[in-house]
């Protein structure tokens, strides 16, 4: 097509942007197919990245503590029949609780795309090119955590340009601010309200929250040996090397018994009036008489003359 001055000017196609002009995000290029590009918000970082381990605070050990709370109530209730002895009670306790804790959190994100803690914080997982995350890309997530946790994530996050960490680049996914914008944490505060009306109602209110948190404090020391041993903190020579000994426990000084009282020493025993006497010493005779008490001698029956039979006269 010519113009006034006689220079050819090409006009361009229905729908096809004119020459010279940008291209929006998410526009269709010339000749290529339309690319959705969603715009995502992070605000200042150092707000942004601890938002983010705030909310990852709430979804596992809040979320948790508050199933802890029920599950004790009902072990104090008599109803989990597994977990009636002290031994077995805590790490059913502990399984059921941050178990529920995951399965609560892969649940949230897969369909609303964002759990408790983030939406307490105002944020959202979504699709990089918009949308949301879906089951399976959670569940991806949630089995790459263990490794973000070791400083991998933290570190990947800082350098990538979407703040992603190895589960995100993994998936395709960003944790980015909430569309909604203020009215998330609102909403999150009404929920927790709720479930707070629900732990009082059903799940023993600050009787098991105490419980709960009286069994946390004492199985502390021993759940931080148990993760020390697992990462080899408590051998730092090696795999190998032999474990420290651990410190002599004092034995505890042995309790001195008084000895008993000294018995004073037996009596010799009195012949009572009862006891017949002994046998008087013979006089020497050999009568084996007993003198009468004046002095005169008794008289033996054996001394006296021994009457003598006369036959009767008729």
């Amino acid at each position: 097509m010519n113009d006034d001055t006689g220079a050819h000017r090409s006009v361009p196609p229905p729908g096809a942007a004119p020459p010279g002009a940008a291209t929006a995000p998410g526009a269709a290029g010339p000749g290529g197919p339309r690319v959705p590009v969603a715009v995502h918000r992070f605000g200042d970082p150092f707000t942004y990245f601890l938002t983010r381990l705030l909310a990852f605070v709430v979804d596992t050990f809040g979320v948790a503590f508050v199933i802890a709370t029920f599950a004790f109530n009902q072990l104090d209730a008599g109803r989990l029949v597994y977990a009636r002895t002290a031994a077995a009670s805590l790490p059913l306790i502990v399984a059921l609780s941050f178990g529920g804790a995951l399965l609560l959190s892969w649940l949230c994100e897969g369909l609303f795309g964002t759990t408790l803690g983030k939406l307490l914080f105002a944020l959202g997982v979504g699709r990089v090119r918009g949308g949301r995350a879906g089951f399976g890309r959670a569940l991806v997530r949630r089995l790459i955590a263990p490794i973000d946790l070791l400083l991998v994530g933290p570190i990947v996050a800082l350098v990538t340009p979407n703040h992603q960490r190895l589960g995100d680049l993994a998936t395709g996914t960003v944790v980015a601010r909430a569309r909604i914008g203020f009215l998330a944490p609102v909403i999150a505060i009404a929920l927790f309200a709720g479930i707070a009306y629900a732990q009082v109602t059903f799940g023993g209110g600050l009787t098991s929250a105490l419980a709960v948190s009286a069994a946390t404090t004492t199985a502390l020391p021993a759940l931080g040996g148990i993760v020390a041993g697992a990462t080899g903190l408590l051998h730092p020579a090696g795999p190998g090397a032999a474990p420290a000994p651990l410190p002599e426990t004092p034995s505890p000084a042995p309790i001195e018994t008084p000895a008993p009282p000294a018995t004073a020493p037996a009596l010799a025993q009195t012949p009572s009036a009862s006891q017949t006497p002994a046998e008087a010493p013979s006089t020497g005779d050999g009568s084996g008489s007993t003198p009468a008490p004046d002095g005169t001698p008794a008289t033996d029956e054996t001394d006296q003359p021994e009457a003598t039979p006369t036959a009767s006269i008729q």
